[in-house]
């Protein structure tokens, strides 16, 4: 933004997140357990839509951290270019480091580690599936963007509770509910402040379908015809049909 100033060249933003994954107590936990270990582990989290923060309504949070946690040991952590991998290396050893660092921190803010959050031996800056709970919205684990295969798993109240952990970052990239009622869940996708939002599947990106986001996630769109505006400019053209001379000072 700053090298643009000077010249003033537009230009689009697409930038990080902490993307939310609202799981309410009415979901398909057989859909939305998969999914949801899926949507953060990808890439080993090395993604600016992963959604990092699953909420999840109380009545069944013990149950969900169980079964997601579960799953999340199973995951085949190794060579990218092995077809059997399903969690391949961090981008390098440093970033493996910090990513490991804000595990340690959310140790230290109260955080359980559940499985994962530790640094293995042997080459490559592999780092194995993390799950935190017992996460609050403000601890630092919640709030930023860790970038790798670690999710915090955040207990909710009820539906107002939900949109307001699932807002409560400066992040507004993407966001998935699961619920098994479709009212509620054009209800929260409406009032959850991201640019793109999932009702009951974790896919992201569609060709034809905008892609950006809210608040520090940065702005413009990407993927639909809504990228075309960037690229033009509107220009106004007023006509006279008055039959009368036009004499605005009355000369």
């Amino acid at each position: 933004m700053r090298l643009a100033s000077g010249p003033i060249k537009r230009i689009t933003l697409e930038l990080g997140g902490k993307s939310p994954n609202l799981v309410f107590a009415d979901a398909n936990l057989d859909d939305a357990i998969p999914s949801s270990v899926w949507s953060i582990y990808y890439s080993a989290g090395q993604s600016c839509e992963a959604r990092s923060r699953v909420l999840v309504e109380r009545s069944i949070y013990d149950d969900f951290v169980a079964k997601f946690s579960a799953l999340a040991k199973q995951l085949r952590v190794g060579d990218p270019l092995d077809p059997e991998t399903q969690v391949g290396s961090l981008i390098s050893a440093a970033h493996r480091e910090k990513v490991h660092g804000f595990v340690e921190q959310g140790r230290e803010e109260g955080a359980e580690v559940v499985t994962g959050g530790a640094i293995g031996e042997g080459k490559g800056a592999f780092y194995p599936p993390t799950v935190l709970a017992g996460v609050e919205s403000q601890m630092a684990v919640a709030q930023e963007e860790i970038f790798g295969p670690v999710v915090t798993v955040i207990p909710f109240e009820d539906e107002k509770d939900a949109i307001r952990i699932a807002n409560d970052v400066r992040y507004g990239l993407m966001a998935t509910v699961w619920t098994g009622d479709p009212a509620r869940g054009h209800r929260v996708a409406s009032r959850i402040k991201a640019g793109t939002v999932g009702i009951n599947m974790p896919y992201t990106a569609f060709p034809g379908i905008p892609f950006g986001g809210y608040k520090q996630s940065g702005f413009g769109r990407e993927l639909g015809l809504d990228t075309l505006e960037l690229y033009l400019e509107t220009k106004s053209v007023v006509v006279s049909t008055s039959p009368k001379p036009i004499n605005p000072f009355g000369l």
